[in-house]
């Protein structure tokens, strides 16, 4: 029986912003698929639009034989529409995501007609927590159409986004930490589950979510010392600079040389920020940038011809309403750093007194009626 491995990884795209980490996860995926030695087959693509990431899947598969595994993997943009995750091609357009996006249903039916006995998949990408069953609170029964044991790990809930990285995503990161983390013995997909829980246990941001119908026995690798050619690589070519503990390890296998680095003085760490920090300049820059790209884009859309152009510039906000909204929103929100601050001043007005009245005068003396409102 047949197990093939799909692994996307979308880094460059045409409406979104880029996103380089994708590339790299699919490229230390690869090396961990390679590494168990269970694989009949791995096929790695990067940079598909929607056309390409269905062929992808659809020729890997093996239709008409039986089928032992499918691993799928993806990292890249992903995005929620009509209670259904799409994972986002190169060419993905909110306005039309069934053309330019693969949704988890379409997927799972590409998988089903397949029929493996085990499918793994990996989500990495924002609002990737999908059920199976759309609105279903529980894990949904799926073996009687046609998968049997489907695991399925996602990097955030249908509601939260998905943090990057400098070398690979977060979530891929974590994964490939869990599947090194022991030291003999077998992995099991549930292991790494479990240990992607605590992972993410305080991180109230992103929090992973997991599908499992199975026997709980469905594994990554028979014996985890396959993996540690891949556990020294991915301390080495995918290390992070806060993985101390990674680079220890390779370091204990040899050929890793660890150079002590004097720590900054409070004053070298504060020159090191400062030199990061964006100048009014640089913020100048990156405004007028915003605004004309808008003005741009109106200008070649399709209203053009149905409205006459009219820019004005203000030095300021030109409603007080839009202005004391975006106040009141900053300032509930908790940041750290609290270099953003906002207030709404508000003070209390003096009653207001008005007298009405009426005079008499006689001659020999005035007198006045009045009432205070």
């Amino acid at each position: 029986m047949k197990s093939v491995a799909v692994l996307i990884g979308n880094a460059e795209y045409v409406q979104e912003n880029n996103l380089p980490c994708c590339r790299e996860d699919v490229s230390a995926f690869y090396s961990l698929l390679e590494a168990t030695g269970r694989f009949d087959e791995i096929i790695s693509k990067v940079d598909l639009d929607a056309d390409g990431m269905r062929s992808a899947v659809r020729e890997a598969l093996p239709l008409g034989e039986d089928c032992e595994e499918i691993f799928f993997f993806f990292s890249g943009h992903g995005c929620h529409i009509g209670g259904d995750l799409y994972l986002c091609g190169t060419n993905f357009d909110g306005s039309r995501p069934n053309e330019t996006g693969l949704s988890h249903s379409d997927l799972i039916d590409i998988f089903r007609a397949a029929a493996p006995k085990v499918l793994i998949t990996v989500f990495d990408a924002c609002f990737s927590g999908a059920p199976l069953v759309k609105g279903a609170p529980v894990v949904p029964e799926i073996a009687k159409s046609g998968l049997q044991n489907v695991l399925q790990f996602s990097s955030s809930l249908d509601s939260q986004t998905s943090l990057g990285g400098e070398k690979l995503s977060e979530f891929t990161r974590a994964f490939l930490d869990a599947s090194v983390r022991k030291s003999e013995g077998e992995v099991f997909y549930t292991d790494i589950k479990n240990a992607l829980r605590d992972e993410f246990l305080n991180n109230d941001s992103q929090t992973p979510f997991f599908i499992n119908q199975g026997t709980g026995r469905e594994r990554l690798v028979d014996d985890v010392k396959k993996l540690a050619s891949f556990k020294k690589k991915l301390g080495t070519v995918w290390s992070s600079k806060d993985d101390d503990d990674t680079a220890g390890d390779a370091a204990e296998e040899g050929n890793l040389e660890i150079t002590q680095v004097e720590p900054l003085t409070p004053i070298q760490a504060l020159a090191a920020i400062e030199d990061k920090m964006a100048t009014p300049e640089d913020a100048d820059k990156l405004i007028g940038k915003i605004f004309d790209g808008v003005i741009d884009r109106f200008s070649v859309s399709d209203f053009e011809e149905f409205f006459e152009e009219e820019i004005t510039d203000y030095s300021d906000f030109y409603e007080t309403a839009s202005e004391e909204f975006m106040i009141r929103i900053l300032s509930r929100e908790e940041r750290y750093d609290r270099l953003v601050t906002a207030e709404i001043k508000r003070e209390k007005k003096e009653a207001l007194t008005l007298s009405v009245g009426a005079s008499r005068y006689d001659g020999r003396n005035e007198s006045r009626m009045g009432r205070s409102l």
